[in-house]
């Protein structure tokens, strides 16, 4: 999404020693590192997942003000990245996580060229800084809280994975109920 945080890092996994058969074992030890690069057709269903999740989003609040299941994403805590910023600031690297836009801008310029593996290795650093998103009932926030900020939607519910979360049954029942194709919850 358009100012939506990227976090994203390519898949990394380990070589390991396999047996006889083919098979890593329980004392398999790592030969190397293989990285698994993304492809175009990944981002894009990320898009249309996101865009789903949003449009769903919507037309529950519309639907249902008071009681729609949303998910919210709070800026990030300065505080929270101080170790990472004079780490970095050590390196010569200016780093600022004021806000999800200065820290986009921060990511954007942190790389170094003797380094590829530096850039996804602070990448992951943040992800393990930012305050991790939560569900809440729309009812119970006022409407300036529900900013989810790391996608940069004003906002967000979980739609596009009900084999995999509660959340998404939950809002999978509300919507068949907005458009009439369930009972009341």
């Amino acid at each position: 999404a358009l100012g939506a945080l990227e976090l994203a890092s390519a898949e990394v996994g380990f070589d390991l020693e396999r047996d006889a058969d083919g098979f890593p074992t329980a004392s398999s030890l790592p030969l190397g590192l293989n990285v698994k690069a993304p492809l175009e057709t990944h981002s894009l269903i990320e898009e249309l997942m996101v865009l789903a999740n949003v449009t769903v989003a919507r037309k529950l609040v519309a639907d249902f003000p008071d009681n729609s299941l949303l998910r919210c994403h709070p800026n990030p805590e300065a505080a929270d990245f101080k170790a990472l910023v004079d780490a970095l600031a050590q390196q010569g690297i200016k780093f600022d996580a004021s806000s999800i836009e200065a820290l986009q801008h921060s990511l954007i310029g942190c790389w170094k060229a003797s380094d590829p593996n530096f850039a996804p290795v602070v990448r992951i650093a943040c992800t393990r800084l930012i305050s991790p998103a939560a569900y809440f009932c729309s009812g119970l926030l006022d409407e300036e809280n529900w900013m989810h900020t790391g996608l940069a939607e004003p906002v967000y519910t979980h739609f596009t994975s009900p084999i995999r979360r509660y959340a998404d049954q939950v809002v999978h029942r509300l919507l068949g109920h907005s458009i009439g194709w369930e009972e009341t919850p």
